[in-house]
């Protein structure tokens, strides 16, 4: 994958599938597509507990597409360093 400079450099292909329960223009929502879009498709995603992940993750759906991985505050930087 290219480096992404500007957001027109960003692939049209949807990594954050739509769904997720946040409010509509919602910045996270934003953020969490464009970061996907941006990252490797086989980059991981660490998530501590929190809006985004709450609202991305209602059983038995998901929003990611990619790889995931739900932990406590205090171990998410221990399980994002493998």
């Amino acid at each position: 994958m290219s480096k992404v400079l500007t957001i027109r450099d960003l692939p049209r292909e949807e990594r954050f599938a739509p769904g997720h329960r946040m409010c509509q223009g919602c910045g996270a929502a934003i953020l969490m597509r464009h970061i996907t879009k941006a990252i490797p498709k086989d980059s991981i995603i660490v998530q501590a507990t929190g809006c985004v992940e709450v609202t991305t993750t209602l059983y038995p759906e998901t929003s990611w597409m990619h790889p995931w991985l739900h932990i406590a505050f205090e171990n998410a930087a221990a399980g994002a360093s493998g």
